[in-house]
């Protein structure tokens, strides 16, 4: 058996950052109790999540923030660990609990958790809440995949991009929340950099959010004012979610160590790094895709459905290197640009195939990106083509979206 306790003298051996993720990834435990303070409301405001599945476990995140629109970025939380607790259960009332831990919510990475569970049963849902203190999170629902050598007659899952908070009325979220889905793909531009003061539905903001995101406690608002639109947390506590991104997260059109509008360097990878530590601290991504100063490396996992579908990676984000003089456009590219859209889809398996040919899950990484790209021209984001239907759902609910649906879920700009 592996000791994973780890004392408080220790602990400030190692960095702080490095710390703070080991503590709130569950990968260390400490020995220090570090009880919750007395906390001046909800610190759930921001939901909770699950994301990137596999057959023998998931990823389940929160953050602390009582109060999430706090203008220094630390939600309203002061500056000490607190210890969270994490269940898992096969029921939805928490009667057949099947993991109980805890991990350390660190104001580093602005009290946000990461726990990597393992030793799930494949093909399974599952049940997850957080706590702190007194306090006990929302209830969020997560699934793990097949095991690698099943092979399922079915794959439901939607996918969302470029949801631009002025643009949106976020009623896909909420739609999308109430389908039967396996999984959510992310495909990027979960937020726009953007100053903000109203948006399309005639909500105004506080002068905070007028000016664009350049630093981190920035970035951690616009996070916070993102996530505060229930539809999006509810389709957060839903399903699990793989997630990428585009340029937004950043900045639009950034390329390499260039700006879009050419700013000094050195100015922009700081802006970057801060922007890539506010993503980790808003996503349920795994310990090994925490950023390193101004890079990453997403390394995500999609299934691989052979024979019946050419499924594609959601997103490389890479960007092709574009002709000279050539300029961004498309649905993505500018302010208030969002188009929010989510589909779902399915595909049948045919009858009658043998064992070699029938669809198999795997589970392929992608190559490493470290947030380089080669020009400033936005590339194609590429989404599952198909999915298959799994057995323990009827025919009918293999069908794709009904035209009605779909309005619904393609409403306007920004989800």
């Amino acid at each position: 058996m592996i000791d994973r306790s780890v004392s408080r003298r220790q602990m400030f051996g190692f960095g702080g950052a490095a710390a703070a993720l080991m503590l709130g990834t569950g990968a260390w435990e400490s020995s220090s109790a570090f009880a919750a303070p007395a906390l001046k409301g909800d610190p759930f405001t921001l939901g909770v999540a699950s994301g990137d599945p596999t057959a023998d476990g998931v990823v389940l995140w929160t953050r602390l923030a009582p109060d999430p629109f706090a203008e220094d970025g630390f939600g309203g939380m002061p500056p000490a660990p607190v210890r969270v607790h994490y269940e898992v259960a096969l029921d939805e009332r928490f009667r057949r609990v099947v993991r109980r831990d805890s991990v350390v919510a660190s104001p580093e990475l602005a009290h946000s958790v990461h726990p990597e569970v393992h030793g799930l049963a494949p093909d399974r849902t599952y049940w997850f809440r957080f706590k702190a203190g007194s306090e006990i999170s929302p209830v969020g629902r997560t699934r793990t995949t097949p095991a690698p050598w099943d092979s399922p007659r079915r794959l439901r899952f939607a996918f969302a991009s470029c949801q631009a908070w002025q643009d949106g009325y976020y009623t896909a979220y909420r739609h999308m929340a109430q389908e039967d889905l396996d999984l959510v793909v992310h495909l990027g531009d979960y937020l726009y950099e953007y100053g903000v003061k109203s948006n399309k539905r005639g909500v105004g903001t506080d002068p905070k959010f007028h000016t664009e995101t350049l630093d981190l406690a920035r970035y951690r608002l616009q996070y916070g004012l993102y996530k505060s639109e229930a539809p999006l947390r509810e389709a957060h506590a839903a399903f699990p979610w793989i997630m990428t991104f585009d340029d937004h997260e950043v900045e639009n059109n950034w390329a390499g160590e260039t700006s879009e509008n050419d700013d000094d360097p050195a100015d922009f990878l700081l802006r970057r790094a801060d922007a890539f530590q506010a993503l980790y601290e808003h996503a349920p991504l795994r310990r090994t895709q925490l950023p390193k100063g101004p890079d990453v490396q997403m390394y995500l996992s999609l299934i691989h459905i052979s024979s019946t579908a050419t499924t594609r990676p959601a997103a490389t984000a890479r960007r092709p290197t574009a002709p000279s003089g050539s300029t961004r456009t498309g649905p993505c590219s500018g302010p208030g640009s969002g188009t929010g859209s989510s589909r779902a889809s399915a595909a049948r398996r045919p009858a009658g195939r043998s064992s070699a040919t029938r669809p198999r899950w795997a589970r392929p990484i992608w190559t490493p990106v470290r947030a380089r790209r080669s020009s400033r021209t936005r590339g194609t984001a590429t989404s599952p083509s198909a999915t298959a239907c799994w057995p323990r759902r009827t025919p009918a609910g293999c069908a794709t979206w009904s035209s009605s649906r779909a309005t619904g879920t393609r409403t306007t700009r920004g989800t």
